[in-house]
């Protein structure tokens, strides 16, 4: 239960420190971005400060990654097992990050949330979700 909570500790501060030390965007005139897609909005004064390509469809990704990350940490034991679902290793397109998990693979949740926060392994965090 201590080893969940310290995990469960750094995920969150990472974080955080993902979000909190990324320079301000909207501080730019006009920023370049290597992404694909952008979206920075004031909450508090419901407006948009930048957007690139805002409606575009685009995936979540690493934030995604995170949140199941953490979902499985607060909800789940390090040795708990993983099967691999058809869905979870065949759903996705080919050229997304992924450690190559085959259907019916078996991982202990623990390295389950290596190839997660490591690898950005996209089929891990079907099979962990479901």
């Amino acid at each position: 239960m201590k080893n969940r909570r310290i995990i469960s500790v750094f995920f969150i501060s990472l974080f955080l420190a993902c979000l909190f030390l990324t320079p301000c965007a909207y501080a730019l005139e006009d920023p370049s971005l290597d992404a694909r897609n952008a979206l920075l909005v004031d909450v508090t004064a419901e407006r948009v400060l930048y957007e690139k390509d805002a409606k575009v469809k685009a995936y979540p990704a690493s934030i995604t990654k995170i949140m199941t990350t953490m979902l499985a940490i607060e909800n789940c034991s390090l040795d708990e097992r993983v099967t691999f679902s058809d869905n979870a290793v065949n759903s996705l397109p080919w050229e997304c990050s992924r450690i190559g998990a085959r259907v019916g693979e078996v991982f202990s949740m623990e390295d389950c949330l290596y190839a997660m926060m490591l690898s950005s392994a996209n089929e891990v965090c079907i099979a962990v979700a479901e």
